[in-house]
């Protein structure tokens, strides 16, 4: 984890919340503990990120998203691109892919 990289959130020294961003765009982690939750971690997280991806230049970031987290990540301006399926220890997992443009492409018509 620490050759990634990671974006900490500390409350009074205590870790509360930890997300990435890959070069590509690809969110890869980020999870806010349940302590910590609805105290405005998750948003500090994720306009961090939006910051990097600015800087970095990116046309946009994406992430595999839990069902859970779909909510948390429309309000945060990111759509549903697909769903997905994955199987893990033989259970199906559901979650959508969603991404949050940062650059609007046009049309040359």
């Amino acid at each position: 984890m620490e050759a990634i990289a990671p974006l900490v959130a500390e409350i009074e020294g205590e870790p509360a919340g930890f997300a990435d961003l890959q070069t590509d765009g690809y969110i890869d982690m980020f999870f806010v503990s349940p302590r910590h939750a609805r105290r405005g971690v998750g948003t500090a997280l994720m306009r961090r990120l939006l910051d990097a991806a600015r800087e970095a230049a990116l046309a946009s970031i994406y992430s595999n998203v839990s069902l859970t987290a779909e909510p948390f990540f429309a309000r945060h301006g990111f759509t549903v691109e697909r769903c997905n399926e994955v199987a893990v220890r033989g259970a199906v997992l559901r979650n959508a892919t969603m991404r949050r443009r940062l650059v609007e492409t046009r049309s040359l018509d």
